[in-house]
C-alpha cells in the first residue's frame, strides 16, 4: 500500500469544511448545477499524482455525491479518476450509497466492472454484501449478466423463502429498495420464470394487466411468460384464468381463429405446450359457447382440434381428427349428431351458414347421414344421454378425456 503524508493543517482544514458542509444523509439524487458539474470535470482532469491528495480534502458530501453519480456519468466522462477516489474514501456509507444508486443505473458496464473489483478489494463493499445476505460470486455473475433483473429475480427464486414472504420483501433480503428500478423491472418479469404458487397468488386481473403490458413490451417477454405459465399450471388451473384467456384468443388465436399468428407465435415450443394451450382455449370456447348449460361441464372433458361457433344457425360444431360434432344452442336445442369428416366437408359443412337453427335441425334430420345422434334425454334428474356419448367417443376412438 502506497504511504500517504497528510499534513497536519490539511487535516484541520478538512475538519473545518465538514462543519461548515454536514452530512446530510444520503444523497438520492444527483445535483444538477454547475458547481457539481465542475468538480466533476475537475477531478478527472486531475493528474495521477494528484488524485490521492484531492481525494484527502473533499467533504463528505461531496465524495457521497460522486457515489452517487458513479452509476450514472451523466456527463460522459472518463471515469477512471473517479473510481480511483471512491477507493481511497471508502466507507461502508458510501458503498451503500453507491449500491443504492446501482439499483437504479444497472446497465453502465463501466460502474459494473469497477463494482466487481471492489468485491474482490474492498472491505467495505464485502461487508456490505455480507449485511444484504448475498455473496460475491452471485453479484459478480449479476453484473455480467445481459439482463440483470432477469438475473436477479432467478437468482433470489433459489432461496427457500417462507411462502408468505412478498416479492418486495424476498428482494429486500439482498437489500434491493421497493422504489428502485430495479425492483420494479423485476417484479415486471418476475412472472416470466415464477413458481406455480406465484401464478395461484396474484389476482386474475392483476395477472391479465401484466399480460398487456408483457404484449405491449416485446414479442419475447409474452412468449417467456406463455412458456412458464403453460409448464407452471396444470390445465384445471389455467382454466380458472378466463378473462386472460379471452385475451390471449385476441391476440394470439389458436389453430381455427388467426391461424397464421397462432402458428407463428408458438413455431419452436414444444408440442406438448401448444396442445395445452389448445385444450385451455378449446375449454374456455366450451364455456362461453355453453355457459351454464350443463353440456359445458359435459364437453369440456374431452380434446379437440378445433371449436366454431356458427351464430346463424345457433349451433357449435366440434373437430375431432376423424369425425364432427355437432351441438345446437339456446332454449329449443337439438340433439347432438356425429359426423365422419370426410362427409361433413362435403355435403353438411355449408349449410351452417345459409340455414337458421330450426331450418338446419330440419336439414340435418331429414338428409343427411349421420355416423351417430343423441336426444339429450334425462330420467329423474339423471342425464342418460352423457353416459351414451361418452361411451361412444370412446369405443370409436373418436377424442380422449383430457388430464386435468
Amino acid at each position: 500500500m502506497d504511504y500517504i503524508y497528510i499534513p497536519k493543517r490539511l487535516q484541520m482544514v478538512r475538519k473545518e469544511i465538514e462543519l461548515l458542509h454536514p452530512d446530510e444523509g444520503d444523497i438520492l439524487e444527483i445535483p444538477q448545477n454547475e458547481e457539481f458539474k465542475h468538480l466533476i470535470l475537475e477531478l478527472v482532469a486531475l493528474e495521477k499524482n494528484q488524485i490521492k491528495l484531492r481525494a484527502i480534502i473533499l467533504t463528505e458530501r461531496q465524495v457521497a455525491q460522486i457515489a452517487n453519480y458513479l452509476p450514472y456519468n451523466d456527463y460522459h466522462v472518463d471515469m477512471d479518476n473517479l473510481f480511483r477516489i471512491f477507493s481511497l474514501r471508502s466507507s461502508d456509507r458510501i458503498c451503500e450509497i453507491l449500491y443504492n444508486q446501482w439499483q437504479n443505473s444497472y446497465k453502465n458496464q463501466s460502474c459494473n466492472g469497477f463494482i466487481r473489483e471492489l468485491l474482490n478489494n474492498d472491505e467495505h463493499m464485502i461487508t456490505l454484501m455480507e449485511k444484504n445476505h448475498m455473496t460475491k460470486e452471485i453479484f459478480d455473475s449479476i453484473l455480467q449478466d445481459n439482463n440483470i433483473p432477469l438475473r436477479v429475480g432467478k437468482e433470489l427464486m433459489k432461496y427457500p423463502f417462507l411462502k408468505d414472504k412478498s416479492l418486495a420483501e424476498k428482494f429486500g433480503y439482498w437489500g434491493i429498495r421497493e422504489n428502485s428500478k430495479l425492483f420494479n423491472i423485476s417484479k415486471f418479469l418476475f412472472f416470466t420464470y415464477c413458481n406455480r404458487e406465484d401464478y395461484l397468488i396474484i389476482s386474475k386481473s392483476e395477472l391479465l394487466n401484466l399480460v398487456e403490458k408483457y404484449n405491449n413490451y416485446g414479442l419475447d417477454t409474452l412468449r417467456n411468460f406463455m412458456r412458464n405459465f403453460l409448464i407452471k399450471l396444470k390445465l384445471r388451473e389455467l382454466q380458472e384464468f378466463k378473462n386472460l384467456a379471452e385475451y390471449l384468443q385476441s391476440i394470439i388465436g389458436d389453430n381455427e381463429n388467426n391461424k397464421k399468428n397462432f402458428q407463428k407465435f408458438f413455431e419452436d415450443f414444444d408440442t406438448a405446450l401448444i396442445r395445452k394451450y389448445l385444450d385451455w382455449m378449446n375449454g374456455y370456447k366450451i364455456g362461453e359457447y355453453f355457459g351454464n348449460d350443463t353440456r359445458s361441464e359435459f364437453w369440456r372433458k374431452y380434446r379437440y382440434e378445433s371449436i366454431r361457433k356458427y351464430n346463424y344457425s345457433d349451433a357449435v360444431v366440434m373437430e375431432f381428427k376423424d369425425y364432427y360434432v355437432v351441438e345446437f344452442l339456446g332454449d329449443r336445442m337439438g340433439p347432438i349428431y356425429i359426423y365422419p369428416r370426410e362427409y361433413f366437408n362435403q355435403y353438411v359443412r355449408h349449410e351452417f351458414r345459409r340455414k337458421s337453427n330450426s331450418e338446419l335441425r330440419g336439414e340435418l334430420f331429414h338428409n343427411t347421414k349421420w355416423f351417430y345422434r343423441q336426444v339429450h334425454y334425462r330420467r329423474e334428474d339423471k342425464e342418460y344421454w352423457k353416459d351414451d356419448v361418452d361411451k361412444v367417443l370412446k369405443e370409436n376412438h373418436i377424442t380422449e378425456r383430457l388430464d386435468f
